[in-house]
């Protein structure tokens, strides 16, 4: 089931796959079946997961999605499946539980973009490079 899976998702590589599957173009159209189940799956499992398993998928898209237009087109997809869920839901009159799961994907990645802007910003704080002009180039 589900919620067993997702709280055995802690590990890196485990975590890396749910990233790659994030950046599947088969994701990139929510309004058809599979790629909404398959998007709705995933946001399940990071829903579920423990704080730890949470934390280490934000320092996987850290280290591997954080230029910006991978992170940027993450965000779209999100955003687009939530968009879908929401559109359903008002279909079907009833909300759903896949609302929640897909802004805690989002503030997920919220928290990915603030940890990649820390980072930059402390490299460029701990960078001090002078230039040297005396020199010719």
């Amino acid at each position: 089931n589900d919620h067993d899976e997702a709280a055995s998702l802690i590990h890196r590589d485990q975590l890396r796959g749910l990233a790659a599957l994030l950046l599947s173009p088969v994701l990139a159209e929510p309004e058809k079946p599979q790629p909404y189940e398959v998007m709705s799956r995933i946001m399940r499992l990071v829903a579920w997961m423990p704080a730890e398993g949470r934390r280490e998928l934000q320092e996987v898209l850290v280290d591997d999605c954080s230029e910006e237009e991978v992170l940027r087109g993450l965000v779209r997809r999100v955003r687009s499946h939530c968009d879908e869920t929401v559109k359903r839901a008002h279909q079907m009159q009833r909300l759903s539980p896949e609302i929640w799961e897909g802004l805690m994907l989002l503030q997920l990645l919220w928290g990915t973009n603030e940890a990649i802007a820390q980072r930059l910003a402390s490299s460029l704080r701990s960078s001090e490079w002078e230039p040297d002009f005396g020199q010719s180039l």
